[in-house]
């Protein structure tokens, strides 16, 4: 049986971007991170919701352009861009404030929640803490943000007039996740040279295992397939401890991190149903 690994990194794409990005939780609470009045946001604020929202632009832009993967506290946005067969029972909001910290950064919130489960209620709260039953998850990004990003946002989240009742309630939420740890940037990864792989138990996929996975359909079971070979020769063929080699154990790990923990997400929802079907 396969484990995913405890210490997941972003998620790689082939063909290899010029420039790769990743999730960056902020870890202090300072004065230039507090958010603005309502009186000093850059108005008008940006906000749309699906169906209107360009999901397909969003996911290319952030798995190929960005090369970008949400873990941790941020797996299930991650679950959400590579499940898009599931959009039609969900609802996934955007909103965007520019000048909204007191240095002057942008927000970026996504806000989403399956319909099935008949949540209702303005998503400005964020999802502030488990506790709550706001009924929305949620990933939080402070500018700048990269420029494929922030096209995106111009191109496709409208203008929307917002009050200063609703923008309250949205900055509550947001110190609360920011003490939380809940809050992220977008940073350009540093040089694979200058970091470590985590941890030498590291479990790689082989293409064989690549067959095994149900949550991969048939088609992507041979890109993926070819894909771990390439990583797997790239490998074979440098020394252990040049550059190249490094380079491509680390994409190796990565892509089998993500893939194994799809696997994962996906048996246990498929356990919970046959449970319940068993108790009706």
């Amino acid at each position: 049986m396969l484990h995913p690994p405890q210490a997941p990194q972003r998620h790689p794409d082939i063909p290899t971007p010029h420039h790769a990005f990743e999730l960056q939780p902020i870890s202090s609470i300072s004065a230039s991170t507090a958010p603005r009045t309502y009186a000093l946001i850059s108005k008008p604020v940006r906000a749309l919701s699906t169906p209107h929202l360009n999901l397909s632009a969003l996911r290319y832009i952030w798995t190929t352009d960005l090369c970008l993967l949400a873990t941790g506290e941020q797996a299930s946005w991650q679950y959400v861009l590579d499940t898009p067969a599931q959009d039609a029972d969900r609802q996934v909001f955007t909103i965007a404030i520019n000048s909204f910290t007191a240095d002057g950064r942008s927000l970026l919130a996504f806000l989403w929640h399956r319909k099935s489960d008949h949540r209702t209620g303005t998503p400005y709260a964020l999802a502030p803490h488990p506790a709550t039953d706001a009924g929305w998850e949620s990933l939080l990004v402070l500018g700048p943000l990269p420029a494929e990003l922030d096209g995106w946002v111009a191109a496709n989240v409208e203008e929307s007039g917002v009050g200063e009742s609703w923008y309250g309630n949205m900055v509550n939420g947001f110190r609360i996740s920011l003490m939380l740890g809940r809050v992220t940037t977008i940073q350009p990864e540093t040089l694979v040279a200058e970091r470590s792989f985590p941890g030498e138990h590291q479990q790689l996929l082989r293409p064989e295992d690549i067959r095994g996975l149900g949550c991969v359909s048939d088609e992507k079971k041979a890109k993926y397939e070819r894909a771990v070979a390439r990583l797997w020769k790239a490998m074979q063929e440098s020394a252990v401890d040049s550059p190249e080699y490094a380079k491509a154990r680390k994409r190796l790990g990565e892509w089998s991190w993500k893939l194994m923990e799809v696997e994962r997400i996906e048996g246990l929802q498929r356990a919970a149903a046959e449970a319940k079907a068993a108790e009706d």
